[in-house]
């Protein structure tokens, strides 16, 4: 163990740049597989934003996506690509760098550095295969943590316009996906700051905390005002508008984002009051227990697990195994932190608990938010307390652990990864340049059969749908609504527009007859005038063009 230690001392900055080299190996490795086939469900949010944005928001205006939600994510995809992935895939991986840069900076004074590169490593690994490299997920994980690490510095240099530009950025992050809206309540990490950081007492805490709150605050009212400035100057404000009225108005579409309302859906699908509830509690479980009331301490470990076990067995059942290390990850390092009455620690697995919260309450799909935000905080955090206090006590089940934890990573890589055995390539589409598409035996096979039955019904035609395969291999053109799932409190004037404006009657075609979809479009009188009759029918697909 002494010669180890020795090791690392003497070769201190060999051993960060062989991580820092591997980090952006298997990160930027991402934009060669550009190059290379790739899986058509992992390239799904690539496809969906540059599809969204460039056709809907700029390529037609009047026919603008329901999606109004990712405003900021589907601008700049117009900007940053020519109709190529590759460009996507850079800005992505880009954008990932800069958050771990962020994230080392930031926990460097309290985490080991081998422990946080070696987090980092373990998180691009598993991000590697997850293809979302232009989303809002990418997006709302830059823009959090851009701004936590701007109100860190801010609080320690004592900058207050670092604070401003802080909340600021938390601000625009509302464009970039609506439910953002959320992150307003990381205000709290300001009181939270003193008391943990500079050890004052709750009330100094307050009192420290009420100068940088209100700058605070006011950081985050311009920066919805300098998104709004950006929706008039765009010409987009008025879609936004009825995109935040079809949250309240809401619509029955048969799918989870609309049970007759978004805001019910939150509150029912993702037990928010139960959450809340139990994050706060346990947070004043934390602050009990930190003023030295000791009998709180079994209580707030239970809280927690409480807190976590439905989603720990949610993604046991439904996402992954290699989901389930950064959970374990978290309940470890609380234990550890607890033991130890650590409170720079206590306030990052605070810091973490509060993002799991916010971003699943406003996600319905919990799974998105779990690579984007668990695989980052938590692998760092664990490994930087429990683990390396450990091993630096001469405890050799720490090496196997780490070992262990990397090998799973590495296989889910390997298993769910890109590299799939059985698998055939698929037809390029034009929204791809340089690329093919590659999926598993049994989906290749459905797909290429389609490929010809459905070219003649919709290619180079104005087509609502909701599978993307009809828009990324067979050149369709999007037209209005995007998803059966995205509500608008006025379809039939949404389809009109983008009826004056294409000049054409759009082909439908619903995978797997969706319900949901079905029933929103043959509602509205614009279907119904247009004589819809069936052309194509199996047990996959329905098509339905216009006698007009």
């Amino acid at each position: 163990m002494k010669d180890f230690s020795s090791f690392m001392c003497k070769n201190g900055r060999a051993i960060i740049a062989l991580f820092v080299f591997l980090i952006l190996l298997v990160r930027f490795s991402a934009v060669f597989l550009g190059f290379h086939p790739f899986d058509l469900h992992g390239c799904r949010n690539d496809i969906f934003f540059y599809v969204a944005g460039t056709k809907y928001i700029v390529g037609y205006p009047n026919s603008v996506s329901l999606c109004m939600g990712y405003w900021l994510t589907f601008i700049t995809s117009h900007f940053l690509t020519d109709g190529s992935l590759l460009q996507l895939r850079i800005f992505g991986c880009l954008i990932d760098c800069s958050v771990y840069a962020m994230l080392y900076y930031m926990l460097k004074d309290v985490v080991n550095r081998y422990a946080i590169l070696f987090g980092l490593l373990c998180s691009a690994i598993l991000r590697f295969y997850t293809f979302r490299e232009f989303s809002y997920n990418g997006y709302s994980v830059f823009f959090i943590t851009l701004s936590v690490f701007l109100l860190y510095r801010g609080l320690k240099k004592h900058v207050f316009l670092y604070i401003f530009l802080s909340s600021l950025f938390i601000a625009l992050n509302v464009y970039v996906r609506l439910p953002n809206i959320l992150d307003a309540c990381f205000v709290i990490l300001i009181p939270l700051y003193f008391f943990f950081y500079e050890n004052s007492t709750f009330k100094e805490s307050i009192k420290k905390s009420l100068r940088p709150v209100c700058v605070y605050i006011t950081g985050y009212i311009v920066g919805l005002l300098l998104g709004v400035i950006l929706l008039i100057c765009l010409g987009h404000f008025n879609y936004y508008v009825d995109f935040i009225k079809s949250i309240f108005i809401g619509s029955e579409s048969g799918d989870g984002h609309s049970s007759n309302s978004l805001l019910l859906f939150w509150g029912v699908n993702n037990d928010v009051m139960i959450k809340i509830g139990l994050f706060f509690a346990a947070f004043s479980a934390f602050v009990a227990y930190l003023q030295k009331k000791e009998k709180i301490k079994s209580i707030v470990f239970f809280l927690i697990s409480l807190a976590l076990f439905k989603k720990f067995v949610y993604v046991f059942l439904s996402i992954g195994y290699s989901y389930l290390v950064p959970y374990s990850a978290v309940l470890i390092f609380l234990f550890w932190a607890l033991k130890n009455n650590n409170r720079k620690f206590i306030y990052w697995i605070v810091f973490s608990l509060l993002l799991f919260e916010i971003y699943q309450i406003g996600s319905s799909s919990p799974g998105f938010s779990i690579f984007s935000f668990i695989n980052i905080f938590a692998f760092i955090i664990v490994f930087g307390g429990a683990f390396m206090t450990q091993m630096q006590k001469g405890r050799y089940w720490v090496y196997y652990s780490l070992v262990f934890v990397l090998f799973v990573c590495m296989f889910s890589f390997w298993e769910v990864g890109p590299f799939k055995k059985n698998a055939k390539v698929l037809l390029d589409g034009k929204f791809i340049k340089n690329t093919c598409i590659k999926e598993q035996t049994s989906d290749a096979d459905n797909y290429n059969k389609y490929t010809d039955i459905l070219r003649p019904y919709v290619e180079d035609k104005p087509v609502l749908a909701s599978d993307l395969f009809v828009f990324v291999t067979l050149n369709a053109k999007p037209f209005a609504l995007f998803e059966s799932s995205w509500m608008n409190p006025n379809p039939d004037k949404m389809l009109g527009n983008a009826y004056m404006e294409q000049k054409k009657m759009p082909v439908i075609v619903l995978y797997k007859d969706d319900k949901g979809m079905k029933e929103l479009l043959f509602n509205t009188d614009f279907v119904k005038n247009g004589c819809y009759r069936e052309v194509f029918a199996d047990t996959v697909y329905h098509v339905y063009c216009s006698t007009k």
